[in-house]
């Protein structure tokens, strides 16, 4: 402890001894008191502690400084080689390649200012404040892949790529040739399951549905409804109007089915 004498004989921890403020009301904690010279690599901050600071906080944009003196006088300061300087008042500088990458980082977006940005020939240009560039086969597909929605507008008349469905509606959708005739409508107008021809095979018997889904021929009257519209159990009697699958027969279906095991047909 650090007594301060006089006639308050008031006791302050040792700590408070010479830090710059009078803490005794005599002020003897700040008397006799002799500071050491700040190192090369250090800056002074020239207050009356003495007040010592890493060079390279100085001109960094924070007050360490009790005075601010490290954040005077910086305006000849400049950034290093590699850097982008965004002449803001805290001196702020970045990494050359966050420039004109789309995201502002500079606090007034100088960054991303002025941006000259070429889109390359497999490429389309939003023509935006990023200047951003997609895929050119994301052009009128459908999807809006622009901030601004310019890759789908102006597809008036254009055509669907060789390898693709054309929907027919305007702007015109296209889509992947997969998605033709699979049973699902993906153009907003459905022509995507128009016209759709598929035959069963020999060993497989036809749902007859919309999706024109065919089963195994063995999947017939085995007492489970495969088909959506459970055609594949329709007609099952025999000649003397008995279902020719009884409950116990369906149990054992299901149950061998399940273990994907196949066994010949019970008498």
């Amino acid at each position: 402890m650090f007594s301060c004498d006089g006639k308050y004989k008031r006791c302050l921890p040792m700590k408070w001894k010479c830090d710059g403020d009078k803490d005794c009301p005599n002020g003897a904690d700040e008397e006799g008191c002799v500071f050491r010279p700040c190192e090369l690599t250090e800056f002074s901050c020239g207050d009356k502690r003495e007040m010592c600071v890493p060079m390279k906080w100085r001109c960094d944009g924070t007050k360490d400084c009790l005075n601010g003196a490290d954040e005077e006088g910086c305006a000849v300061m400049a950034c290093r080689s590699g850097q982008f300087s965004c002449g803001d008042k805290r001196k702020t500088c970045l990494p050359m390649i966050w420039t004109c990458d789309g995201d502002e980082d500079c606090p007034n977006g100088a960054d991303e200012k002025d941006c000259v940005k070429t889109c390359g020939p497999t490429e389309f240009s939003c023509d935006d404040k990023y200047k951003r560039c997609v895929p050119m086969r994301w052009r009128c597909d459908g999807d809006k892949d622009c901030l601004n929605s310019a890759d789908e507008e102006g597809c008036v008349g254009l055509t669907c790529r060789p390898t693709d469905f054309s929907c027919g509606d305007e702007p015109v959708t296209c889509l992947p040739m997969v998605f033709r005739c699979d049973g699902d409508k993906d153009c907003s107008n459905g022509v995507d399951e128009e016209g759709c021809v598929k035959t069963c095979g020999p060993t497989e018997f036809s749902c007859n549905d919309k999706r024109k889904r065919c089963l195994p021929m063995r999947w017939r009257c085995d007492g489970t409804k495969e088909c959506p519209n459970g055609a594949d159990e329709e007609g099952c009697e025999d000649d003397f109007g008995r279902t020719q699958v009884t409950p116990v027969l369906q149990q054992v279906a299901r149950t061998l089915r399940h273990r994907k095991i196949l066994q010949p047909a019970l008498p």
